[in-house]
């Protein structure tokens, strides 16, 4: 018992004593610039996060934002586990989006940002470069999770003339699932940083890029500083619960 207390205590010290370190090192960073508008403190960006989050102009745009992630995320798994299903069983299809796949992942993020916002409406350009980064890696998930399905069971249906959907229910999905559910925290958390950074390239009005685009125009440091302070708990609260959830839907499965 007195372990397990020892072990909890230590998981919270330890996160702690780092924040600390971090907080004190970038307060030394403001001493040593001397000035609000090239280093912002500790206590400039504390009350600017204050007042973005009173802010109902913040709170709507972080909205937005959500609603561009969560159409991204939606339509790249859908696409995902579509063409995955599809290229598993259908192997001249896979054969065919291989190298298409392959360009995607390899092209450069913030060229095909700067491309498809210079193409598109600056409101939809941000899920259109999600769609074109995000799709590939949840493909790939899928097509690796659907090689895992062990093949001596599938010939053992095939033996005893299983109905398909009973391979799916009973093989297929105890497979993907956990692995599928493993990726999609981290996926997800690594849409919202390329969603508002898409936003920023192609200043979206009302989203959480705007906001920090607006504050990186008028100079404006510690609010700059707020704002990707903000974002970046917003992504990770958003793994935290994914991943619970993912081990919850897991552990039944």
């Amino acid at each position: 018992m007195k372990n397990k207390f020892f072990d909890k205590a230590l998981s919270i010290f330890y996160p702690v004593i780092a924040i600390s370190v971090l907080l004190l090192l970038w307060q030394c960073l403001f001493w040593a610039t001397g000035s609000e508008f090239i280093f912002p403190s500790v206590g400039a960006t504390a009350t600017q996060m204050w007042l973005s989050v009173c802010s109902g102009t913040f709170w709507l745009s972080l909205l937005s934002t959500f609603g561009r992630v969560l159409l991204c995320f939606v339509l790249s798994l859908a696409l995902a586990v579509g063409l995955g299903v599809l290229c598993h069983f259908a192997k001249v299809v896979g054969k065919i989006l291989s190298p298409i796949i392959a360009i995607f992942r390899s092209a450069p993020t913030v060229a095909l940002m700067v491309i498809l916002t210079l193409l598109s409406n600056p409101n939809v350009a941000p899920v259109i470069v999600g769609l074109f980064v995000v799709f590939p890696m949840l493909y790939t998930n899928v097509v690796t999770s659907l090689n895992l399905v062990d093949e001596k069971l599938l010939q053992m249906c095939a033996l005893y003339d299983v109905p398909k959907s009973k391979q799916f229910e009973f093989i297929y999905l105890p497979t993907v699932l956990p692995y599928l559910f493993g990726e999609i925290p981290s996926t997800l958390s690594f849409t919202v940083k390329l969603i508002v950074s898409a936003e920023i390239l192609s200043n979206t009005f009302q989203s959480f890029g705007g906001l920090i685009q607006d504050a990186n125009v008028y100079l404006d440091m510690s609010k700059l500083f707020a704002l990707t302070i903000l974002s970046v708990l917003f992504a990770t609260l958003l793994d935290v619960i994914l991943t619970l959830v993912a081990k919850r839907v897991g552990g039944k499965r």
